[in-house]
């Protein structure tokens, strides 16, 4: 069970990478941001959608508060459904500040590593 100091935590800690993130992205001129709904932020696990200069958008789940050593993934959420590993976002934004700024990686080829080498108990 996660405490309520923890929820609200990890909301502060979310919210402040959405933020750097989509700035970060606008610093780019090449690309360009929009928030994703409520309901694909809950149920798709998308943050944020990103456009490329070809166009194509890609949904990306943003997450704050990690530590280059320590990446906590999510197989299943709070409320027992399926974590954001088997979300819809194509890609998983990870602040991390000690590096200087995002580590993103593939969320399908993250979720392939997890399943083959993260124990399960």
């Amino acid at each position: 069970m996660v405490s309520n100091y923890r929820r609200r935590y990890s909301a502060q800690q979310g919210k402040i990478a959405h933020e750097r993130f989509v700035a970060a992205c606008e610093f780019n001129k090449n690309y360009k941001t929009r928030r994703a709904s409520r309901k694909e932020d809950i149920y798709d696990h998308i943050d944020v959608w990103v456009m490329k200069p070809n166009g194509k958008e890609y949904g990306v789940d943003v997450k704050g508060g990690n530590h280059p050593n320590t990446i906590w993934v999510e197989f299943k959420n709070v409320r027992g459904n399926d974590g954001w590993l088997y979300g819809k976002a194509d890609y998983i934004a990870f602040d991390m500040p000690e590096e200087g700024g995002f580590s993103v990686v593939p969320r399908e080829g993250l979720l392939k590593y997890a399943e083959e080498n993260v124990e399960k108990t």
